[in-house]
């Protein structure tokens, strides 16, 4: 372990010398600075606090449901809510406005049909952002029903309208920028600057010399993936730093980044196993990167209306990514549905565990 710990000091220095190896790490967290700095961030007190809400008086829904949708009775029996039917948009607009009321639901003919089919049909929230929370607690009770029901990652895509809008109507978009650059920093870490640390070793032939110490293949490989682990928390933690991202949640989103440093640290070690030369390294690295950050490219387009998975929601699911995402967004936005960040939780750990097997393969292999 002592000649582990002294590789791992030696890689610390070597990453950062290595102005190449060093972009990779710094870019992904000066991105968040300047889009933090376009969308204000997260701001103290945006986020509110815990998975339950505690109960309080009751909330006046206006709901405009033009095919009798069983989400409209689910909310209706659910507290605190109190579901008050109206005829037109137009109406639920002026009732907003004259009864201060703070989000209303409005939801497309067909709505079940096409959500028990999984064609992410569409729903609006119109909301009047001076009053209330701006729809965060609707917003997040629709995440739990449309889970329960489905049990897909993005089972609806939901629109929003908003009315006398804040000085910071642009939150949200601050939420999801954030979670894609974490996202980012964590697969070009993992997917990258780990491998290079280790095909490096090899093409500079200096792997052999250390084989030759008391360090055998494992124990370079412990320090190089020591290196990218703390790299990766690292700079998430400046990410989540430079742009208000640390509040009530912010455990969740430390498991979720450090799972997913953890998978891809992995990855990247597997990849840095089967290459010799930076050459077959920056060939394969880059569309590996490129499919691993799909997830949190797609994300916000989703989540706006802007675009639907179709065949890619089955696709998007098989990336660890995916679920880092979901987690790390969960915790910026107060989304939190236990159960699925449970499972989202699991599925990370599983991977992990695949991966360390599958590593320890490769070394043994590489060993002979």
């Amino acid at each position: 372990m002592r000649t582990a710990y002294t590789i791992w000091k030696k890689d610390l220095v070597d990453a950062l010398v290595n102005l190449r190896l060093l972009a990779f790490i710094v870019v992904p967290i000066l991105m968040s600075v300047l889009f933090g700095t376009l969308f204000g961030g997260l701001q103290s007190g945006d986020v509110p606090v815990g998975f339950v809400s505690e109960p309080g008086p009751t909330v006046v829904v206006p709901v405009y449901d033009a095919g009798e949708s069983q989400i409209v009775r689910l909310l209706d029996a659910s507290e605190p809510y109190d579901v008050r039917p109206v005829a037109s948009p137009e109406e639920m607009q002026k009732i907003l406005a004259k009864e201060h009321l703070g989000a209303g639901l409005i939801l497309p003919e067909g709505f079940d049909a096409a959500l028990m089919e999984r064609n992410q049909p569409t729903l609006q929230l119109m909301v009047n952002a001076r009053q209330g929370d701006g729809g965060e607690a609707l917003r997040t009770w629709l995440t739990h029903a449309l889970w329960d029901r489905t049990g897909q990652a993005f089972p609806s895509v939901v629109t929003v309208e908003t009315l006398a809008p804040k000085e910071k109507p642009l939150q949200r978009q601050s939420q999801e920028y954030m979670a894609l650059w974490l996202v980012m920093s964590l697969t070009t870490t993992g997917v990258y600057v780990v491998p290079a640390l280790l095909v490096e070793e090899k093409q500079s032939r200096t792997l052999n010399a250390l084989l030759t110490t008391p360090a055998g293949y494992r124990e370079v490989v412990l320090a190089k993936a020591g290196v990218g682990l703390l790299y990766a928390l690292l700079a998430s933690g400046l990410i989540l730093g430079f742009n208000g991202g640390f509040g009530p949640n912010t455990g969740l989103a430390i498991i979720a980044i450090f799972l997913g440093a953890l998978v891809l640290v992995e990855t990247g070690l597997l990849m840095g196993t089967l290459f010799d030369d930076m050459v077959a390294l920056n060939t394969w690295s880059t569309p590996v990167m490129l499919v691993l950050m799909l997830p949190g490219a797609l994300y916000g387009l989703v989540t706006s209306g802007l675009f639907r998975l179709g065949m890619l929601q089955h696709a998007v699911r098989l990336l660890p990514t995916h679920y880092v995402l979901e987690m790390v967004y969960a915790a910026l936005s107060n989304q939190i549905v236990p159960e699925r960040l449970g499972m989202n939780a699991a599925l990370l750990g599983g991977s992990a565990i695949l991966l360390f097997f599958l590593l320890t393969a490769a070394l043994r292999r590489r060993a002979r």
